[in-house]
């Protein structure tokens, strides 16, 4: 038995085609668009709160070595916090004097880049702090006992920033015995209150004292 012939209504049927059309490609790139720029600013603040760690633990590491070190050697090492810099920069070495004595004035030793990338995508800074206010000593000495010297009076303090935020963090040598601590101004300390990046809340009375 021979099959009939298809019909011409049927040798023009087409199965149907695969793909998007233009307007549902557009509807996907503008939602994408908008999910990026909703994300975007969360991601950035993200990565600049591991880049301001990574520069505070390197930090950390930097004054307690040059601690460790004066002690080991006994014989002063200094930190001295580099500004203006294009990174998060410091120098450690031996202490550099006009007249000896005298007060210090720099320090003999390499330049060291904080954090984990030399082109400082973040725009971190580091700004030393001291209860004298425009008065900032940039270099932190320690002698032969590991002890903090200073042309200002301690609490010597480091804050680190990203470009463009106001959060901020911090390295702390709080006392005359050299302790080193990590803050953020997000942080207030009673009794009055001021954030813990701030040198004078270091220098308020404890409720011991009174």
């Amino acid at each position: 038995m021979v099959n009939p012939l298809p019909s011409q209504s049927h040798r023009r049927r087409r199965l149907p085609s695969g793909g998007f059309t233009l307007i549902e490609v557009l509807v996907v790139i503008i939602i994408a668009a908008v999910l990026a720029g909703i994300a975007a600013p969360g991601w950035l603040a993200f990565l600049n709160r591991q880049r301001v760690s990574a520069v505070k633990s390197d930090l950390v590491q930097t004054l307690k070595k040059a601690q460790a070190d004066a002690i080991q050697r006994r014989q002063e090492v200094a930190v001295e916090i580099v500004t203006p810099a294009t990174a998060p920069t410091v120098k450690v070495g031996k202490p550099q004097r006009n007249t000896t004595p005298g007060p210090i004035t720099g320090v003999s030793g390499p330049s060291q880049t904080l954090g984990d990338n030399d082109a400082n995508p973040g725009g971190i800074t580091l700004t030393p702090k001291s209860l004298n206010g425009n008065q900032v000593d940039r270099i932190i000495t320690f002698d032969y006992q590991g002890l903090p010297i200073s042309r200002y009076p301690i609490p010597f303090i480091v804050g680190i920033k990203p470009q463009g935020s106001s959060a901020e963090q911090c390295v702390v040598i709080a006392n005359l015995l050299g302790s080193v601590k990590t803050a953020d101004n997000a942080t207030l300390i009673p009794p009055n209150t001021r954030d813990a990046c701030d040198p004078a809340a270091w220098n308020q009375p404890s409720d011991d004292d009174e």
